[in-house]
């Protein structure tokens, strides 16, 4: 329903006045498995004191993996998902 966003805080930023508005209390969001880690404290930190229940679900896609075809080895996607998590973190998104 929200489609004002380009980046994930802002996503979370605009669908919480949704929720509310639609009294939902739980929300599933789906993220690439490369950045669920980042999606995830980005809204629970965006949605603190909300009382929604934030679910996440990793979905498996291509995107952003072409060019990094090695990601799909555990060590490499936790050593590149780590740097852009504490990036974001850095920013002040999550």
């Amino acid at each position: 329903m929200e489609e004002k966003s380009r980046w994930t805080h802002q996503n979370a930023d605009f669908s919480l006045p949704i929720m509310k508005y639609m009294g939902w209390k739980s929300a599933i969001i789906v993220a690439q498995q490369w950045h669920a880690r980042r999606a995830r404290a980005t809204f629970k930190k965006r949605w603190a004191g909300s009382e929604i229940r934030i679910y996440m679900v990793k979905a498996r896609s291509p995107y952003g993996n072409s060019s990094l075809r090695n990601l799909s080895h555990p060590l490499v996607h936790w050593f590149f998902d780590t740097i852009a998590f504490a990036f974001s973190c850095l920013k002040g998104y999550c």
